[in-house]
């Protein structure tokens, strides 16, 4: 498996995400969003094939799974608020250009 780092998008709340950069700036940064309930352990098999291609890969556990902020509002599981949270997450590993995937 992966290692991974957690950074805090916002006072508070900590994002665990796996994170594998790009091998050139000729590939996209994949951006791999696991459905509910899942974690980001279920892209796995994808992260490693995609990586030796030379993509980048982020696969970030999103709220409520793993070690990432697990709110017990369920007002604060909101698709707004947890885009924020990406685009932030995105903006600190500098990444300019991403293809997102998910499923559920």
């Amino acid at each position: 498996m992966f290692e991974s780092h957690n950074y805090a998008v916002a006072d508070g709340i900590n994002y665990e995400y796996i994170y594998i950069k790009t091998k050139d700036n000729s590939h996209p940064t994949l951006l791999f969003l696991h459905g509910f309930p899942s974690s980001f352990y279920c892209w796995r098999h994808q992260i490693e094939y995609f990586s030796k291609q030379g993509y980048g890969c982020l696969a970030p556990n999103l709220m409520g799974y793993g070690k990432t902020y697990s709110p017990l509002d369920a007002n604060e599981y909101k698709t707004k608020t947890m885009v924020q949270h990406l685009i932030t997450l995105l903006d600190h590993l500098n990444v300019n250009k991403v293809i997102v995937l998910g499923h559920d």
